[in-house]
């Protein structure tokens, strides 16, 4: 484990403890940290794995290939909407393009696509797709030449990168001038985070080493030099496949009654049985669950849309 200062402001000793959580994911009985700065209030997970460390909670076995589908899924359709909303073609990189395919439909629309990650198993399915355009590598290692991309996109990317800031410069100088970068990460204001606590699925330590609001997603794009900065709340299954609008709620539910008790503790997966998770038929118990989960929490999601509080981020930035 390591320690860091603030990745927002710099400061190094002034932070307070906010919460202890577990690994929900691969390890429960590891818990992490999370903290927030006094100087700037942004929140941060502090000590952190080392990036040896850090592999270890990103088994590859977890970034599945997939078929291609038959049509475009509805969360990569309102991305690509989104993105042609600010530029129709041109030069497209996709970081953190996973196994390929949001990249893939792009390029079927006219996009000159490229994609980046560090998942061993994601860049093997995306390359049977898109070939050399993709690469198993960090932004850093690609070293693009300056003003060459037309948009940049990171979908669920920014939480999980230590070097936030520096990231998002090397973003600002591969962009060509006009150049557009899009960014969506989970919503540490929002109303769902407020109402569950330590318990909000978003917090996902250790891979989430930073919590974004509204405001320091704004700064840390304004201080990365990028102008016409916007940033406005949605509900993740806009972006994400197989989400729906209480996914989330659903998900944090099951944390709080875990620790309490009241739910079967999760055991993680092995390689062999990952690839059969979430195509088992719900026992009958649990459908009845499901549908007055729906009558609760659906009410809930409308009010936090109404509010600007839902649990993602969408971002926008251009390269003056």
């Amino acid at each position: 484990m390591e320690s860091v200062s603030c990745p927002a402001c710099g400061q190094s000793n002034g932070y307070s403890p906010m919460w202890k959580v577990p690994d929900h994911l691969w390890f429960p009985d590891r818990y992490f940290q999370l903290v927030r700065c006094h100087r700037c209030g942004f929140v941060y997970l502090n000590p952190r794995p080392d990036d040896k460390a850090m592999q270890d909670y990103y088994p590859d076995f977890a970034h599945p290939s997939a078929p291609m589908p038959t049509a475009m899924p509805p969360a990569f359709l309102w991305r690509i909407q989104q993105i042609e909303s600010r530029e129709k073609e041109g030069k497209l990189l996709d970081v953190g393009c996973g196994n390929g395919l949001f990249l893939a439909f792009a390029v079927e629309r006219g996009w000159d696509g490229y994609g980046l990650d560090n998942s061993p198993g994601a860049i093997h399915a995306a390359k049977n797709r898109l070939g050399d355009r993709v690469k198993l590598m960090t932004l850093s290692q690609a070293d693009y030449p300056s003003d060459f991309f037309d948009m940049i996109s990171l979908f669920e990317v920014l939480e999980h990168l230590p070097d936030v800031t520096d990231h998002l410069r090397e973003i600002h100088r591969i962009l060509k001038p006009g150049g557009w970068v899009c960014a969506s990460v989970p919503n540490f204001g929002s109303l769902e985070r407020w109402i569950f606590q330590k318990w909000w699925v978003g917090l996902d330590a250790p891979r989430h080493l930073q919590q974004f609001t509204a405001e320091s997603l704004h700064f840390f794009l304004k201080e990365s030099g990028f102008d016409e900065v916007a940033v406005r709340s949605i509900s993740a299954d806009k972006i994400q496949m197989k989400k729906h609008a209480i996914t989330y709620c659903q998900e944090s539910l099951r944390y709080l009654l875990r620790d309490l008790g009241l739910y079967p503790r999760r055991i993680p997966p092995t390689a062999e049985e990952f690839p059969a998770m979430g195509n088992e038929q719900p026992a009958a118990w649990k459908k009845g669950i499901h549908a007055l989960e729906w009558m609760v929490f659906y009410p809930f999601c409308l009010l936090a849309r109404c509010l600007d509080k839902e649990n993602t981020l969408w971002a926008w930035g251009r390269k003056s």
